[in-house]
This record gives structure tokens, C-alpha cells and sequence, in this order.
């Protein structure tokens, strides 16, 4: 398997805005985004470096991969504003981070190999944002969406705003299906599809309070009552 590794850089782009790039093929490591919410436990592993807990305001590099624990939860935030949750026993690794503030335009890949999530989009260019899981490619206009993926892969799509596009990766001649919410969507090992896709209410993906740039350093996360309203 080839390995990923992801360099820090500035562009300028023809407005004279700073473009931000993550791209394969560096060792140099800078944060993409932060942590915005901790619940019980989470931990990251950046490229070619030991496992670490993580923290509230602690910076989310290229190529890290992060996960929660049982009853877990971890919310990441990206420089553009884009949002991904994940719920309990949930990992996520970040492929490839590209980011022009000036245009919007760029690319945001991440990989979902099992647990829950939420995405919420932010200020990048959704043409260049796919989510990919062990049999499915997902990519988002003006979009939340949860999506739960199971120990074989099956994936279950919930569009809640927006709409949703998927494609399996796998099966003889794959078709990209186009979900607009409200509307779910499920791909099988093998590249089955339905529209019964099925996602946790996992507490987890709810909103929180803001908690300030403060990093925390206690074993657990917050335990705000939230009620989880359908809103994001």
C-alpha cells in the first residue's frame, strides 16, 4: 500500500487570496482544522508519529486519522468552515486538504473506514469534496449529511439538507444516484443500492455549546443535555 504523507504550503491565486494546500508527497505537518468537541475520548494518529489524545482547540493535520472510543464523540472543524462529526467508535482519515479562501475552490477527501458521521458544509467548493467508505463514494451540495458505516462496509446515507451523490465502488457497472433531502440511501458490499438507508441517533453528532479556545486536559468529553431537534 502506498504511503500518504502531506506538505503545508501557500499559493498565490490570481485574486491575490492565499491558497492552502495539503498535498501528498511532504513531511512538513500543519493544521487543517481543530477540534471543536471532545466526548469521553478521542485520539489521532498523524502521519509517521505515535497515537495521541486530543483536545479541544488541538490542530487536525494532513493525513492524521482520527477516531472515538465506545460512547465517544469528536467534532473537527476545517479552516473553511466545513464540519465532520463522528459519533461513537468512529474513525476518519484525512486524504487530502486543499483550500483557496479567495475562490472557495479546492478539494476536501476524506476516508470513512467504519463507525458514524455527520458532514456539514462549510465554505469550500463541494465539487471537490468526496467521502469515501469502504464501498461507497459520497459527495455533498449544500448539504448535511449522516452517513453510518458497518463493520463489513455497508453504508447508510441520511440526507438531511442538500443533496447527497453516490456512487458504489464496487458491482459491474456503477451509477452515480443523486438523494436530495429529505432522503436516505444504502450501498452493500458488491454494489447493491436501496433507498432504506438506516443512520444511528447517535448523540454524538448533536450540536454543542460553544466551549471557548480553552484545551482540556481530564479524561471525558462535555456532557451537555442537547436535544437533538433535526437540527444540525
Amino acid at each position: 500500500m502506498q504511503r500518504r504523507t502531506f506538505v503545508t504550503g501557500l499559493a498565490i491565486a490570481a485574486g491575490g487570496a492565499a491558497a492552502i494546500r495539503w498535498v501528498p508527497g511532504a513531511r512538513a505537518q500543519e493544521g487543517v482544522g481543530s477540534v471543536a468537541h471532545v466526548e469521553v475520548w478521542a485520539y489521532g494518529t498523524p502521519p509517521q508519529a505515535r497515537r495521541r489524545d486530543l483536545y479541544i482547540a488541538d490542530d487536525v493535520v494532513g493525513g492524521e486519522r482520527v477516531e472515538t472510543v465506545p460512547q465517544g464523540a469528536l467534532h473537527v472543524v476545517f479552516l473553511d468552515g466545513t464540519e465532520m462529526r463522528l459519533g461513537s467508535e468512529s474513525a476518519m482519515t484525512l486524504d487530502s486538504y486543499v483550500y483557496d479562501p479567495g475562490s472557495g475552490g479546492g478539494e476536501l477527501l476524506l476516508n470513512l473506514p467504519a463507525g458514524v458521521f455527520r458532514f456539514i458544509s462549510g465554505n469550500l467548493n463541494e465539487e471537490g469534496i468526496v467521502l469515501t467508505t469502504p464501498v461507497a463514494q459520497i459527495g455533498v451540495r449544500g448539504s448535511v449529511v449522516d452517513i453510518a458505516v458497518a463493520d463489513d462496509g455497508k453504508t447508510d446515507i441520511m440526507v438531511r439538507e442538500g443533496t447527497g451523490l453516490i456512487t458504489p465502488l464496487e458491482g459491474p457497472a456503477p451509477v452515480t444516484k443523486e438523494v436530495p433531502a429529505p432522503g436516505t440511501a444504502s450501498v452493500s458490499p458488491g454494489g447493491g443500492t436501496s433507498d432504506a438507508g438506516a443512520v444511528p441517533n447517535d448523540p454524538g453528532l448533536r450540536s454543542r455549546p460553544s466551549r471557548g479556545p480553552g484545551r482540556r486536559r481530564g479524561r471525558g468529553g462535555s456532557r451537555e443535555e442537547s436535544s437533538d431537534d433535526g437540527s444540525p
